[in-house]
């Protein structure tokens, strides 16, 4: 028992020296991280992040093209071209979703009970273990082909509105975006050519109620549609019609409506892109001025460098990094 109580202190120590240890390997772990953080920042000095929207990118792309001799020009032609090829999609669309629409309403009122008498080969559809099943699955489908092909009029609108911003009679600008812009909303017209005459405050206000209207009506709108689609998968996941395999069914179709959703987002809005031009620069110099490509490159890098260099020192300083 002495001799335990002798050595007492001693693995005391130990333990407070390994607690030390612990707690300088976490603060080390933590500083590594914190440093590759501030190291992927400090490359927007170099290479920014910049934030674009799929039609932004398209215009800015369409800026460097410089057609030759033979090439495609981006004219009025061009635009009719993409116009038709736009509408083609459009209406194979309008078709689907005329499918899809009349399948959800049947489904949704076979949830509520009420039976609509439609028979295949003389069987009554509602009578068919996993119809609703069968009628999601069919309609997931019919959404993804829609959203994809909705994207595809979207990139096609965005090669249609370059052409009429910056190729065509600004004169005509309304008229263009008429025609060709499905998503067009016009309101009051802006003349061109008359600009002394101006809205006053109460036409800007009327204007600007009946777009919030409209906007808070289509809101609603989708908000409706997701809860009775709600309800189906609810009815459906209750039910189980095919056992096991309803809930298989509703849980993919679930993670489809929310890839779906995340997939219109990421086509819609801004993203992150990381902007290398100023390699591009570099690159150039290389090719046609090597001579001062080298100072080039060290004007661009020099302050990250240098504060690439002065966190590192610090680091090296509190003992997280080896020296070099």
């Amino acid at each position: 028992m002495d001799d335990i109580v002798h050595r007492w202190p001693i693995a005391k120590n130990e333990i407070h020296t390994m607690d030390i240890s612990m707690l300088f390997f976490i603060k080390k772990k933590i500083a590594l991280v914190m440093f590759f953080f501030r190291s992927q920042r400090r490359r927007s000095l170099v290479n920014p992040i910049v934030f674009l929207r799929p039609d932004q990118l398209v215009d800015l792309d369409l800026d460097l093209y410089e057609p030759e001799n033979g090439n495609i020009l981006l004219d009025k032609k061009l635009a009719d071209e993409m116009h038709t090829v736009s509408i083609r999609i459009a209406s194979f669309n309008n078709k689907l979703f005329l499918v899809s629409s009349s399948l959800f309403i049947f489904s949704l009122l076979k949830v509520y009970g009420v039976e609509l008498g439609l028979n295949v080969f003389g069987f009554h559809v509602s009578d068919f273990p996993g119809a609703l099943e069968l009628i999601l699955v069919i309609n997931t489908i019919i959404g993804i082909i829609c959203i994809n092909n909705d994207n595809k009029m979207f990139i096609l609108n965005s090669y249609i509105n370059h052409i009429i911003n910056k190729k065509l009679e600004p004169e005509l600008y309304t008229y263009y975006k008429i025609k060709y812009d499905r998503s067009y909303i016009q309101g009051f017209y802006h003349p061109f050519n008359l600009p002394h005459i101006t809205f006053n405050s109460l036409s800007l206000s009327i204007n600007s109620a009946i777009l919030v209207i409209f906007l808070v009506s289509i809101f609603i709108f989708y908000i409706i549609s997701f809860y009775f689609t709600f309800v189906v998968l609810n009815y459906v996941w209750i039910h189980e019609s095919l056992k096991i395999y309803s809930k298989v069914i509703v849980g993919i179709v679930a993670f489809s409506m929310l890839s779906s959703t995340v997939f219109f987002l990421i086509t819609r809005l801004p993203i992150p892109y990381r902007d290398y031009t100023s390699n591009q620069v570099i690159q150039v110099f290389e090719q046609l001025r090597p001579d001062i490509a080298a100072q080039i490159r060290s004007e661009i890098y020099a302050e990250f460098l240098r504060q690439e260099q002065q966190d590192r020192d610090s680091m090296v300083e509190k003992g997280y990094l080896k020296p070099n």
